[in-house]
């Protein structure tokens, strides 16, 4: 008596810590069922409380109450629940051993006491954990059991219809991913194809999206890469209509895999480009920016454009450090090291590979293993140093051999499983006859039941509708009061709005002051060293030369001397004309377009008020001077464009260089803007555009709201 006292004792304590977290009304509720249910109804409460808690110790704690309280009153259908939901909790630890145990007793029960939903459910949860443990026929063989279930709901009307699809839909779909785990694909496709069909009947835009999304992963895999890709856009246009970005993402990201397997870099590129935008939105999945940032340097360094791809490499690098993702790390700093030996730069692809090797290793990654060892290999061969390149080749092979290991053990496993599925297909083909005749036998009963149902519906309509008139009469007057307030703030919003624009404005007035002020000034010293310090010289030059006749011819010494203090003073007024043509030149005559950019960085910068990343790359540009005050007067345009309409805290601008030409990239990371939506407003823009054509440019800009803006101008040499 006392055991039982303490354990009621430890669980209302466990009861209050979970329920703190949640809702004040279900604490309550649940802390009243503790005190005043019957046995049956703490039952109930304990064991669903136990399979939300995510500490597996208070939820064993949990469910012993649970059995405690049902002991006292003992039914199957709490028996059921019980081993139902301690199955999703050994699950949760990954202990599945157990799960599949509690899950089976659940199934049994279920079956006994004629619980076809539940039943159904736990088939479908043990087909995960057999997903989970890549026994695939396992899972197979029980999704397949669960669809005759749904179909008998559907004709005992005993659910909605909505339900029982969402449920036969999701299974198809299911089957088809097990199905391309097996590398069944044929059977995949057509149980995808009929997922379709189910999803459309209901229609779930998501649920049609995601089944073109594994058909087009199926035909990608067959690398029928032209289906593949219709597949994808389908799946595409169903995402961006239900609005979804994690699913916008996947498809943008798998099509540009797609044209990374064809060796089509630029559509690459840009589906890769796309799905790094939607997947920065809201600080999204940071595991994904990794993997986009990779792939866009294994495309730079398939180009042979290798700082870009180091410059990529280092973003995904970035990325795997803020979630510590270990292997991702090192398989990143694999790819740098690879690419530092392909630019010959030795030394830093030794250091690096080292560093990382003793960590490959440690998390048996193989394939990073052998390829640091190759690397290693090639170092060393070119720096002569050949006892040690042998050495390391041979590890490189032994890693190499290894995964080719693997791979044969693959297949041979691939072979024994069409063979066990041959025998399991047999029976699942008996299981579909059987669903088909009872299927027969219930549309009979419902047609029964549907007719002694319709006039319940009727009934039930006319009271829907009075329902439907006083809630609607009293939204009406809620609206009311909304749109008030919703008012009141707009135009709060709108003030503050004002403030930051002037503010912004102000901002960009005072850095062109200063940048005037400091053209002005320059030209106000030229002219003061030009037209005064210069004619000062030159009378003095005038009233010395007029003693010239004074010397004596015959003293040699004397008549040296003053040529040469005359021909000093030459020099002095020549050195006083060209640092006055210098300065009325300003920086960007002088140094050219890059230094003037780092100016114009180094001036805003120093306001403190958002910050200027100037990258340039590549061996160098050669364009005629008047086209690069052109440039970089559009540059200077861009960064006040973006001061004063983006609310950017950083603007990139890169100058890349080729044999070809200049591309001048100027990106911010504001709240951007619907291109379409600007029409007229866009007269700078379009005016820019004109004037880089106008020397035969190309002039593209990106944006969309949220995501900043980017603006691209490319011009070739010698033009």
């Amino acid at each position: 008596m006392i055991k039982e006292r303490y354990l009621i004792f430890i669980s209302a304590i466990m009861l209050l810590i979970i329920t703190n977290a949640s809702a004040t009304s279900k604490k309550d509720s649940l802390l009243n069922v503790i005190k005043h249910g019957t046995p049956i109804q703490k039952t109930s409460a304990f064991y669903r409380l136990a399979s939300k808690t995510k500490n597996f110790k208070q939820a064993i704690v949990l469910y012993d109450s649970a059995e405690y309280y049902y002991n006292m009153n003992p039914n199957d259908t709490d028996l059921m629940y019980i081993n139902g939901f301690k199955s999703m909790t050994y699950s949760r630890i990954r202990d599945f051993n157990k799960a599949i145990k509690y899950s089976k007793n659940a199934v049994e029960i279920g079956i006994r006491i004629d619980k076809k939903k539940d039943v159904a459910a736990m088939y479908n949860f043990s087909a995960k954990i057999y997903k989970a443990l890549h026994q695939y026929d396992s899972a197979i063989a029980l999704r397949v059991k669960s669809i005759p279930i749904y179909t008998e709901l559907l004709n005992e009307d005993k659910y909605s219809d909505e339900f029982c699809y969402s449920k036969l839909a999701k299974n198809n779909l299911e089957i088809g991913k097990l199905y391309f785990f097996k590398k069944r694909n044929d059977v995949a496709i057509k149980y995808l194809y009929y997922a379709i069909e189910l999803y459309e009947k209901m229609n779930d835009i998501e649920g049609i999206a995601e089944c073109h999304l594994n058909i087009g992963n199926v035909f990608n895999f067959e690398q029928s890469y032209d289906k593949a890709e219709i597949e994808y856009q389908k799946g595409l246009e169903y995402a961006k209509i239900s609005n979804n970005i994690e699913l916008i993402n996947v498809f943008l990201t798998n099509i540009g895999t797609l044209y990374l397997n064809k060796s089509n870099y630029d559509s690459a590129n840009y589906y890769f480009d796309l799905s790094l935008k939607y997947a920065l939105l809201n600080n999204g999945n940071l595991y994904k920016v990794a993997g986009l940032y990779n792939n866009k340097a294994i495309i730079k360094k398939h180009l042979q454009e290798y700082d870009s791809a180091l410059y990529f490499f280092n973003k995904s690098l970035e990325y795997y450090n803020k979630i510590n993702n270990t292997k991702g790390k090192i398989n990143t700093q694999t790819n740098i090291g690879s690419t530092l030996v392909e630019m010959k730069r030795y030394s830093e692809a030794e250091k690096l590979f080292k560093g990382i090797l003793g960590n490959s290793l440690k998390y048996h990654m193989n394939e990073s293993s052998q390829e640091i060892y190759l690397g290693l290999s090639k170092i060393y061969t070119e720096q002569k140093r050949y006892k040690q390149a042998l050495a390391a080749f041979k590890k490189h092979i032994i890693y190499y051999d290894s995964l080719n290991s693997v791979k044969v053990r693959n297949s041979i496993n691939k072979y024994r499983e069409q063979y066990e599925a041959e025998k399991k297909d047999q029976a699942i083909k008996l299981l579909e006859q059987k669903a088909e005749v009872a299927k027969l036998m219930h549309e009979k009963q419902a047609a029964a039941v549907k007719r002694q149902r319709l006039i319940a519906i009727l009934l039930i309509i006319i009271i829907i509708f009075l329902i439907i008139s006083i809630v609607f009469i009293r939204r009406y007057f809620q609206l009311r009061q909304k749109a008030a307030q919703e008012l009141i703030k707009k135009n709060a919003e709108i003030n503050q709005q004002k403030i930051v624009d002037l503010v912004k404005e102000q901002e960009v007035k005072s850095i062109n002051s200063f940048m005037s002020g400091q053209e002005k000034e320059r030209n106000r010293i030229a002219a003061e060293l030009h037209d005064r310090l210069g004619s000062l010289l030159s009378a003095v030059k005038l009233h010395f030369s007029s003693i010239e006749a004074d010397i004596d011819e015959s003293n040699q010494e004397e008549r040296e001397n003053f040529s040469f203090a005359l021909k000093l003073l030459d020099n002095s007024v020549e050195e006083v004309r060209s640092i006055s043509h210098n300065l009325s030149k300003g920086i960007l005559m002088k140094f050219g377009l890059s230094e003037a950019v780092k100016n114009l960085r180094d001036t805003i910068n120093t306001a403190g008020q958002l910050q200027i990343k100037f990258i340039e790359a590549g061996p160098g540009y050669s364009l005629k001077p008047d086209i690069e005050v052109e440039l970089f007067r559009i540059i200077q345009e861009l960064i006040t464009n973006s001061i004063k309409h983006s609310q950017a805290d950083e603007i990139f601008v890169q100058l890349i260089s080729d044999d070809e030409g200049l591309r001048i990239v100027v990106e911010d990371n504001g709240v951007g803007f619907n291109i379409r939506k600007l029409k007229g407003k866009g007269i700078g823009l379009i005016n820019m555009k004109s004037r880089v054509e106008k020397f035969k440019g190309e002039y593209h800009i990106e944006s969309s709201e949220g995501n900043g803006t980017t603006v691209i101008i490319e011009v070739k040499n010698n033009l």
